[in-house]
């Protein structure tokens, strides 16, 4: 085991390596990880990056840090296996067979956002015919700059580019298209995977919403009771903040006020939701989803894991049905981690890439698991967690809170011990920090401390999402040592 003193340097050197990555860095990935195995030669996590970051400046690199591998025998097991995700999908997906560019699958929204016809064997003529490409500023793409030619002639990955479609009929659609080209073990291309995510704006006024769930928040404490007599004390904090890059805030946060008459019956709720949609209905979507969440919760005759559960499914449908029912908000969708304190439990429903941490005894657990393209593919095994930081597609949500009528929800459960630390956040804290960031600043410094610190450190690692934060800290319950 290494010393305490190389130990830190250890951290520090792959916390390093490991915002690097993020940003594609990869000459910086590799001298971090390299100076890390001089230190400790048998540490994982530094070869771990030196392989991802050789990978990724091997020629033709930008496709294999991306792209599945396998033979054709192997893409299509793949394929099956991902046909739910590209069904489930809250984007339009569809894959390419390279050697005769027919369209092997193509989910629900692709079709809504293409136009593509059912049957497969017209989908390829049909899509170089139905319409036209044009940038932001107008001018119109040549056929060979076009992402999915780029990705089958050259096996370049496109990531995010912005384009609209003019279709024949005079509809116009801004999407976001990404291409990511998948290879046989002998490194012949064999398809490729293209995302379409609508991005639409509409010049429809948005009406005005409560601003109150953003506001950054003071700390505070509540006190839930215990049989006996016995209290049990939350200790909260929270924070959000614009990104740097952003027009508006489109995260949402909120917490049960401390003087509440309904923490006894119902317990203390909190919440965090990351909106998505552009021209400011992600900030509508996810202000809407929470809204609806501490409604029904508080209204409805359960408690709990279920009261919580179905109050998710209630923000949902109140989501989807305002999409549905207004063209301001077509399209819009969020994500929603919200957690409710009753008694010595924490019941938390998840949908989406926000997340929950537990730190309990000095460990920092993450609670929650990401519903993302890139994360799905790992829980199957198709990719290792190296190649999931730098996939194109980690931040695609295969659920998402307003996209379809019915969604499924995550549920967790954990009784709260004396000197537990639950911490709820946006992916612009989570995927700016390493674990060993976020568990240090919530165990060194109060709650309030540890808001400041999460986010001031997400803004100096750079990139542009918003940012949110709720930290409470729980004592007086069962003290851990005891179980």
């Amino acid at each position: 085991m290494p010393s305490e003193r190389i130990q830190r340097q250890l951290d520090r050197l792959l916390g390093e390596a490991d915002v690097a990555l993020r940003e594609h860095n990869w000459t910086v990935v590799r001298e971090r990880a390299r100076t890390a195995l001089t230190l400790d030669p048998d540490n994982r996590d530094a070869a771990g990056y030196i392989t991802v970051a050789d990978r990724a400046r091997a020629p033709g690199s930008g496709v294999q840090g991306a792209g599945h591998r396998g033979d054709e025998a192997e893409l299509q097991a793949e394929l099956d296996s991902l046909k739910w995700l590209v069904d489930s999908s809250a984007v339009g997906v569809f894959v390419v067979e390279a050697s005769t560019r027919k369209v092997l699958m193509a989910n629900r929204e692709v079709q809504r956002v293409l136009g593509f016809p059912h049957s497969p064997e017209h989908d390829w003529q049909w899509y170089e015919h139905a319409y036209e490409r044009r940038r932001p500023n107008g001018q119109l793409y040549a056929p060979e700059e076009l992402p999915l030619t780029r990705a089958l002639e050259h096996g370049e990955t496109v990531r995010a580019e912005e384009m609209w479609l003019e279709f024949r009929d005079g509809r116009k659609v801004r999407i976001l298209a990404s291409a990511m080209p998948v290879y046989s073990k002998d490194g012949r291309l064999i398809a490729v995977v293209v995302l379409s995510q609508d991005i639409t704006p509409l010049d429809v006024a948005i009406p005005p919403h409560d601003q109150g769930a953003t506001d950054r928040a003071s700390e505070h404490k509540v006190h839930l009771r215990l049989l006996g007599g016995r209290d049990i004390t939350l200790e909260f904090a929270s924070g959000t903040e614009q990104g740097p890059e952003r027009q508006n805030n489109e995260d949402s946060i909120y917490c049960e006020p401390q003087d509440s008459t309904r923490l006894q019956d119902k317990g203390w709720a909190c919440a965090v939701a990351d909106g998505m949609g552009g021209h400011a209905m992600g900030e509508v979507a996810s202000q809407m989803a929470i809204k609806a969440f501490v409604e029904a919760y508080y209204s409805s005759y359960y408690t709990g894991g279920e009261g919580v559960k179905q109050a998710a499914l209630r923000a949902n449908s109140a989501v989807y049905e305002a999409a549905q029912n207004n063209p301001a908000y077509r399209g819009m969708g969020t994500t929603l981690t919200a957690a409710v304190f009753i008694k010595d439990m924490v019941a938390i429903a998840h949908v989406g890439d926000s997340r929950a941490y537990l730190v309990r005894q000095g460990v920092l657990q993450q609670l929650t698991n990401d519903h993302t393209f890139a994360a799905e593919l790992v829980r199957l095994k198709a990719i290792t967690l190296e190649q999931a930081a730098v996939n194109p597609y980690r931040n695609v949500l295969t659920r998402s809170v307003g996209a379809s009528p019915k969604v499924e929800i995550d549920l967790v459960q954990h009784q709260t011990l004396d000197g537990d630390i639950v911490m709820l956040c946006s992916d612009g804290i989570s995927k700016r920090l390493t674990e060993q960031l976020i568990a240090q600043a919530l165990t060194s410094q109060s709650p309030q401390a540890a808001v400041e610190s999460l986010i001031n450190m997400s803004k100096q690692r750079g990139g542009d999402d918003d940012m949110s934060v709720i930290i409470v800290s729980c004592s007086g319950g069962r003290d851990s040592r005891d179980l």
